[in-house]
């Protein structure tokens, strides 16, 4: 089975500060890593809106985004395009 890629874009007018750059990246990762298998050889990319914060709502909530990409996959394995507002 072809393996998941992740590209993360945090842009730092989005994001001020590198610490939390950092963080919501290695976040991010971290959730894809754990869900990669269920990803199924899809490409992923991820870009963090203007003043995102990783909160206690964001953060229980960005696990469950790849697990519902993951399960979209595996019922439409032809979509080009898989999207999914983090507000």
């Amino acid at each position: 089975q072809p393996l998941s890629r992740l590209g993360i874009v945090v842009a730092k007018r989005n994001v001020k500060l590198a610490v939390a750059r950092n963080r919501i990246k290695r976040f991010v990762r971290e959730s894809f890593r754990q869900q990669q298998q269920r990803l199924d050889g899809l490409d992923i990319v991820v870009v963090i809106k203007k003043n995102f914060i990783l909160d206690q709502n964001n953060a229980g909530m960005l696990p469950n985004i790849f697990k519902t990409v993951g399960d979209k996959n595996s019922v439409a394995k032809n979509s080009n395009f898989l999207h999914q507002d983090l507000q």
